[in-house]
């Protein structure tokens, strides 16, 4: 057997991550706007959003799934540049004493994986083509397929449909092929509009910041010139979690663990900010390590308008089944009581 070491991130909060980073070095940030038209006006381009009207020098669709919508937009002949892959995932419980990720062999262009993950088991995945992103969800045959294909390498006890516990599918974005999206480069593609809009599509997470080098090197003359983006920085949070979970004071080390994992060096604001709250750190989910106190900060600082948001993209809570109508109702109630409370 082959044995190899990487690494594993959240994607939702790696997102966050870079949006509080924008937002620190002055950005506007206008979550849940939707862009309804792109025009030229002077000096540059013209942005309608909700009821926004935005004059920029360049615009940047980093649309992912729908960039070519975007790119409609600003020219409605605007064909379609891009292929999507559907990928899915299955979320079954994580035996006891497993702490490795499992490659199996599908075919000569596939592998499926098993991958411990948030305390479960992280199954997948498929890649079929889709054309609506807007469409794409799990369906029975792709649950059927990520089983049969993690049947090969796994015992038969793991993996009955009932022991699903969650179920989520994903979106690649891929160069235009004639050919099977599993053979697709990860390419990164860049185009400009008749306006002067950048589109950038494809490429993989890993390599997010060199791409957004690229478009920043594309953006070059728009933006007067300036090359001082090249130096890196880390992202706020950044820090070792060990060390993070070793200096929060008063909390249970397996919850300090949770919480330096989750936020980094934030950790200490999380709790601050919920520090007049009796129940702050009660548990979201009995048994679980998320608590109320996030709710609270996922409002105030993370952009959280309703539970979705706070269980599926600032907690995992979501995609490892455990988001119930009780559990929905108790986030929403709290969201709600913290609008009243930044009101007052």
């Amino acid at each position: 057997a082959g044995v190899y070491s990487d690494a594993q991130t959240n994607d939702a909060r790696l997102c966050l991550a870079n949006v509080r980073a924008a937002e620190a070095a002055g950005a506007l940030v206008a979550s849940r706007t939707e862009v309804s038209g792109i025009e030229r006006g002077p000096g540059g381009l013209v942005v309608h959003a909700g009821d926004m009207e935005l004059h920029a020098r360049t615009v940047v669709n980093a649309c992912g799934p729908w960039v070519d919508a975007v790119r409609r937009l600003e020219d409605p002949q605007a064909g379609t540049s891009v292929s999507l892959s559907k990928g899915v995932h299955l979320v079954v419980d994580l035996p006891g004493g497993w702490d490795a990720a499992l490659t199996i062999p599908v075919d000569e262009s596939r592998v499926s994986f098993a991958i411990p993950w948030e305390g479960k088991l992280l199954l997948g995945t498929t890649d079929t083509a889709v054309d609506d992103p807007g469409a794409a969800s799990v369906t029975p045959e792709d649950e059927l397929q990520v089983l049969g294909e993690a049947a090969r390498a796994l015992p038969a006890e793991l993996l009955a449909r009932q022991l699903v516990r969650a179920r989520f599918a994903g979106l690649r974005v891929l160069p235009l092929t004639d050919g099977t999206t599993a053979r697709a480069h990860r390419d990164v593609t860049l185009s400009r509009g008749p306006l002067g809009m950048l589109s950038v599509a494809g490429g993989k997470l890993t390599t997010y910041r060199l791409i957004a080098r690229r478009v920043l090197d594309e953006l070059g003359a728009d933006l007067g010139g300036r090359g001082d983006w090249h130096e890196p920085f880390p992202l706020p949070g950044a820090a070792e979690p060990d060390i993070v979970a070793a200096s929060l004071r008063g909390v249970e080390p397996e919850l300090a663990l949770h919480l330096a994992r989750t936020y980094g060096e934030l950790a200490g604001e999380v709790l601050a900010h919920a520090a007049g709250r009796l129940d702050a750190l009660d548990p979201i989910v009995p048994g679980e390590p998320e608590i109320l106190a996030q709710v609270v900060y996922a409002r105030d600082h993370e952009w959280a308008v309703d539970a979705d948001d706070v269980l599926r993209r600032r907690t995992t809570l979501a995609l490892r089944g455990r988001a119930t109508a009780d559990v929905r109702a108790r986030v929403t109630d709290l969201l709600g009581a913290s609008r009243v409370a930044s009101a007052i």
